[in-house]
């Protein structure tokens, strides 16, 4: 049972991206305090939701958070802008970046990456302990989307078919094939998951050192060259 009607409003904010089996959630009280809240899961390997109190609601992402309150006015004001948020939270990619010196975590950082021209966003700053100025440092990017079919949010880029491909056929959770007709003669692409080590972000891409394809008379025959020349790959590797 929800305690506050704002529950009702960002649930409903996120059930396009989310559908309906999408949330754990519970009212809770704090013992260390009188405070009562609605506390929505919605993914909770990555620790992403949202908490709602009287007059005030906590998105939570990873290890960020960005909280909206309205202690004052009393205009609700901060609702919609939470509501903006987490539908920026779901449309857009995520980019956090982790600060080390040496092999200790002391910071990191997360910035909303816009698709519509925008500048990134900064959102969360999170500092993890006092680390030696003096020391080396490195960092570590990673970049996340929320993946509507898997109901989490992933590193890794969702497949995006040739539009001109009459059928796509999975190899593996990397690899598909990408089949072409043209007056009946077929044809056939291998695509990949690969890494970008600056972004932390798997993409699809066309499969290295994979022979072209040739022109088959048959689909059949165009996906057995085309898993041909992956195992000649493989054996060549």
């Amino acid at each position: 049972k929800m305690l506050f009607k704002t529950t009702g409003i960002l649930l409903e904010t996120v059930r396009p991206y989310t559908g309906n089996a999408f949330t754990d959630s519970f009212s809770e009280q704090d013992m260390r305090s009188a405070h009562t809240s609605d506390l929505v899961v919605i993914d909770a390997g990555n620790h992403v939701g949202f908490e709602v109190f009287e007059n005030r609601v906590i998105v939570f992402f990873f290890t960020g958070r960005r909280q909206f309150s309205d202690h004052f006015n009393r205009n609700h004001e901060y609702i919609a802008r939470a509501v903006a948020f987490l539908k920026d939270l779901f449309e857009y990619r995520l980019l956090r970046i982790a600060f080390y010196k040496r092999e200790r975590l002391c910071c990191e950082k997360y910035w909303l990456l816009y698709d519509d021209g925008r500048k990134k966003r900064h959102i969360a700053t999170v500092r993890s302990r006092f680390a030696n100025p003096f020391c080396s440092s490195t960092t570590r990017s990673a970049t996340w989307h929320f993946d509507r079919a898997a109901g989490v949010f992933s590193n890794r880029q969702p497949k995006h078919p040739d539009l001109r491909a009459v059928e796509v056929v999975d190899v593996s959770d990397a690899c598909y094939i990408e089949l072409f007709c043209k007056n009946n003669v077929f044809s056939y692409a291998v695509m990949e998951m690969l890494f970008d080590s600056y972004s932390g972000q798997y993409y699809w891409a066309p499969a290295g050192n994979v022979l072209p394809s040739g022109l088959y008379d048959t689909r059949e025959k165009a996906v057995a060259a085309a898993r041909e020349a992956l195992d000649c790959r493989a054996k060549l590797q």
